[in-house]
């Protein structure tokens, strides 16, 4: 019953051809943005259980007079620099890279980090929370970067090179056991984290997590060997990748792959196991060798009526042991509290059966270090 006004959020959308374009035009850019918002919390939606103080107003309407003080209801004035603000704004900007470009991602991400600094305070005052830049070179992934106000407008590195708008559906806070740093590499669609237990350590690993987007299909193919033929191009990519993330990272293990399909798609989901355990006769051994123990497949199926939401369907394969791999398969559901858990559709049961969707990742077990020992050695004691 509240008042959609209140919780009114605005956001700004531009491309420019050049860099020096948007230098000239980026103030003009925020012009179309009024105001922030003064809260007593960081809140991000009334869905938090947050009641907003206030409407977005321009600044000029948060200040009593030209000091920036604010009268306060007990008669007691506060510094406008001192009071809680509330950012709600976004900015996505595109920018046109030429061919020959001779910047890399990294001097890119040091060029707008500059620029975006420049402009920090012109942002804050414009109720700016979060900036985005999507830069597009003829015949790549767009590269997009993101900057938060809630980071002092740094880059948020976790997410680049995924729209912000899509990266929960990385799944991040599953990896909250870990400090996790990301790595970088020349495939934009392959998003790998270098994860080190804030418990042990010596226990670290990688997670790859790889989003799947819709698309045009040029030839008439089933869908169970598109997703068949897409996840087995994916997995080489991200084999190939390990390979040469291992040299730098030696000692890792128990590594970690999730793929999601954001499609959705009709068809039967019991189609899938006999297609995917194909992976383990052309993937096993390479799998193996570069510690990978766990690897999820997560699509949307149709189930109902195209009226119905549709339902999240987990493949899962697992080989801790590296010699007695399990296939298990999950949909995702709603349990009597409202939360996502995972229901098994094997029998018995499978591993993750009735626990939470956003579970972490758990530190490795008191056996796994002898196991990693023994495979090094080439034995099973």
């Amino acid at each position: 019953d509240a008042d959609p006004e209140q919780y009114l959020r605005q956001g700004a959308m531009a491309s420019f051809d050049t860099f020096a374009e948007m230098e000239d035009n980026f103030l003009r850019l925020l012009s179309l943005i009024s105001g922030s918002m003064d809260y007593n919390s960081r809140a991000e939606s009334p869905a938090l259980g947050m009641r907003p103080l206030n409407r977005f107003a321009p600044m000029s309407a948060l200040t009593s007079d030209s000091t920036g003080a604010r009268r306060q209801s007990s008669g007691t004035v506060t510094p406008s620099s001192q009071r809680p603000t509330r950012f709600g704004h976004v900015i996505n900007i595109a920018l046109q890279v030429p061919q020959d470009d001779p910047f890399d991602d990294d001097t890119w991400s040091q060029r707008l980090q500059q620029f975006t600094a420049a402009h920090a305070n012109d942002l804050r005052e414009s109720g700016i929370r979060r900036l985005t830049y999507v830069l597009q070179r003829s015949g790549q992934h767009p590269g997009t970067f993101t900057f938060r106000e809630n980071n002092d407008f740094q880059e948020d590195k976790t997410i680049r090179h995924i729209e912000p708008g899509l990266a929960y559906q990385l799944e991040l806070p599953r990896l909250s056991n870990f400090d996790i740093r990301p790595c970088f590499n020349d495939n934009r669609q392959l998003h790998i984290y270098y994860g080190v237990s804030k418990q042990n350590s010596a226990d670290c690993r990688f997670f790859v997590r790889v989003l799947v987007r819709p698309g045009r299909l040029r030839t008439a193919v089933a869908t169970v060997d598109y997703l068949v033929s897409e996840t087995d191009r994916l997995l080489n990519d991200i084999l190939d990748a390990l390979e040469i993330l291992s040299v730098e990272y030696p000692n890792c293990d128990c590594n970690h792959l999730f793929i999601s399909f954001l499609p959705i798609f009709n068809l039967d989901a019991s189609q899938f196991e006999p297609a995917y355990r194909g992976f383990l006769e052309r993937h096993g051994k390479r799998l193996f060798r570069l510690r990978v123990t766990a690897a999820e497949i997560r699509f949307l199926v149709q189930t109902g009526s195209e009226e119905e939401m549709p339902t999240p369907f987990r493949f899962c394969i697992f080989n801790k042991s590296g010699f007695v791999p399990k296939l298990e398969n999950y949909v995702e559901m709603r349990d009597a509290n409202g939360e996502w858990v995972f229901q098994s559709l094997d029998t018995p049961a499978g591993a993750y059966n009735g626990m939470l969707v956003a579970t972490p990742h758990q530190p490795k077990e008191w056996l796994q270090p002898r196991r990693y020992k023994a495979h090094i050695m080439g034995t099973t004691y």
